[in-house]
């Protein structure tokens, strides 16, 4: 049933968010052009590919993800100053097929939350929880060998970030903690952070991810990280407003700018 559910949502993904749906908008509007609407059919195909070549360039998909960029790198003093008891990494999902090494099947994002995520440990030596299980217990196996990080937790049945956080809260609540440093990319913070409060943490944001601007021609130009990029955001955007539509913070974010003035609080 999850298979069939998941298989779903990645259909409608497909389906209503872009290219996907700009391909299929083009190629409905040359239906209806071929059955005699040419007005209607050449309109809705010029509008399709033009946004499918708009959300394309660099320049304006890097505008689109700095929506999201509401939490700056976490700070060096934050776990004393905020008193955290554990670092949580959010995964992106796995890699299929991963023949030549099986049990390290993560994707490219994950593995930069990972890498992040070890860093925050060597630089503060807090346990480590790792939650989603789109790369399943693969996100341990990364950090303890690629990394020499000892994941003390591994949460792999959760399929949302809203399940990214009840099912960690069910693991580290009842044990105490509460005041975690949360690492997932910045586009993605908002939305995450949203649901780790409403499981009842206090939330420190180690947003990370952040890119530098694209220069000379090949920022105007359609590429594949554009498109990548477009869709992320176009993702968190209705994701974002779905989450708040259904769920109401319950707990506090803090947002580690600025360690030294939450001291003197």
């Amino acid at each position: 049933m999850i298979r069939i559910q998941k298989s779903l949502v990645a259909f409608l993904k497909a389906c209503f968010l872009p290219p996907g749906s700009l391909i299929l908008g083009g190629f409905a509007g040359s239906l209806l052009a071929a059955s005699g609407r040419a007005g209607w059919g050449l309109g809705i195909s010029a509008v399709s590919l033009g946004l499918l070549w708009i959300l394309g360039i660099p320049q304006i998909a890097r505008r689109l993800l700095g929506l999201f960029d509401r939490h700056p790198p976490v700070q060096e003093g934050a776990a004393g100053a905020y008193d955290l008891q554990a670092v949580v990494v959010l995964d992106a999902g796995g890699r299929d097929g991963a023949r030549e090494n099986p049990g390290m099947g993560v994707s490219a994002l994950t593995l930069e939350r990972l890498r992040y995520g070890a860093f925050l440990y060597h630089q503060w030596g807090l346990p480590v929880l790792v939650t989603g299980n789109g790369a399943g217990r693969a996100q341990g196996d990364v950090l303890e060998e690629a990394f020499q990080v000892p994941v003390r937790w591994v949460e792999a049945l959760s399929n949302t970030t809203q399940e990214n956080a009840l099912f960690s809260a069910h693991i580290l609540l009842p044990q105490g903690i509460s005041r975690i440093a949360l690492v997932t990319h910045f586009w993605h913070m908002p939305r995450a952070a949203l649901a780790f409060q409403r499981a009842g943490f206090l939330v420190t944001t180690a947003a990370m991810g952040f890119g530098g601007e694209s220069r000379g021609v090949r920022a105007y130009l359609p590429s594949l990280g554009g498109w990548l990029s477009s869709y992320l955001a176009l993702h968190e955007l209705i994701g974002g407003a779905w989450y708040r539509l259904r769920f109401r913070p319950r707990g506090n974010s803090k947002n580690p700018s600025d360690p030294e003035k939450e001291r003197k609080k």
